[in-house]
């Protein structure tokens, strides 16, 4: 009986880590889209220094200081 309760238990605690790291996908796609709305500009400026033309990586996610100090 306690093995059946171990398993429910392990299967639980998989499915709540599984729905947990879809929240923080979504919440962090979110920060992303909000980050490029307030930041369209700074960013174009930002793609316009850049050797290839694209942004960095993680510079989506960065807050508009961040951004503009690693444009200076």
């Amino acid at each position: 009986m306690n093995e059946l309760k171990d398993e429910k238990t392990k299967q639980d605690n998989e499915k709540f880590n599984k729905i947990k790291a879809k929240v923080m996908t979504v919440a962090r796609f979110n920060r992303m889209l909000k980050n490029a709305k307030e930041n369209s500009t700074v960013l174009a400026d930002f793609k316009k220094v850049s050797h290839d033309g694209k942004l960095p990586k993680g510079a989506l996610l960065k807050t508009v200081e961040e951004t503009k100090s690693d444009i200076n």
